[in-house]
């Protein structure tokens, strides 16, 4: 009688042991396939990238130091239908693109000390709210 629970026993744990490898095994190859599935992917996002000619363009105004940029310059994001004018934006942000002075900079960190919002530093400083943030980032005021 011990015999045969002891056979008993060893068939069961062969049974159960040959199912965990096999389960174990197609999870190997399910995770297997989806590895080469994002790998494929990849491959095409970065093939596609070099492909496309409709990318945003970088625009580069060629600007002297002594000399202030009127010029307008419009950049177009294909796709997403976004553009810009600089002339236009300085008539509410006279400020705005223009290169950021030493002057600029302490007149920044001490206004916004002073305790004035973005949007009160933006409109006394000429700029655009995002300007304001940017250069306070850079000056380590705000994170």
């Amino acid at each position: 009688m011990e015999f045969l629970v002891g056979l008993f026993f060893g068939i069961i744990v062969g049974i159960i042991g040959t199912y965990l490898i096999v389960k174990r095994d197609n999870l190997s190859k399910t995770v297997r396939g989806y590895e080469l599935k994002i790998r494929d992917l990849e491959d095409e996002y970065q093939q596609k990238l070099k492909d496309s000619k409709d990318r945003s363009e970088v625009v580069y105004p060629k600007i002297s130091a002594t000399e202030d940029y009127q010029e307008p310059i419009e950049a177009k994001v294909e796709g997403l239908g976004k553009s810009y004018n600089i002339s236009e934006i300085r008539n509410n942000n006279p400020s705005a693109y223009k290169s950021w002075t030493t002057q600029d900079d302490l007149r920044l960190v001490e206004l916004y000390k002073e305790g004035k919002s973005i949007e009160e530093l933006a409109s006394e400083l000429g700029r655009q709210t995002g300007g304001i943030r940017s250069r306070l980032r850079k000056l380590e005021q705000i994170e």
